[in-house]
């Protein structure tokens, strides 16, 4: 069971790398600064996932994560469940009412 999933850029502005990430049940750490996100019109980002600037990628970031594991579990236990509750939007065949 992981926490966090690496999402880095693609070959274009997106990645299936995101989409990956939920469908795995994990939050998005998107280490690109060129990705544009899906649905962001209905999907709070900033509570679901984590944007980590594409220099800085360094011991900050894993300070970071293990800061939130260690120290602000309840952070992380909201991010997997609000990851779970907008997977619908990657799924083509989810049946949920709120992602149609």
């Amino acid at each position: 069971d992981s926490h966090f999933c690496f999402v880095p850029e693609g070959t274009s502005s997106w990645t299936n790398h995101l989409y990956e990430s939920f469908f795995a049940g994990c939050i998005p750490v998107i280490v690109s600064d060129r990705f544009v996100l899906p649905f962001q019109n209905l999907i709070p980002w900033d509570q679901v996932s984590i944007r980590w600037p594409q220099d800085d990628i360094n011991e900050q970031l894993y300070i970071y994560i293990h800061d939130l594991v260690h120290n602000r579990r309840e952070v992380v236990e909201e991010m997997k469940r609000l990851v779970d509750v907008y997977s619908c939007w990657f799924d083509f065949y989810a049946f949920d009412d709120a992602c149609s």
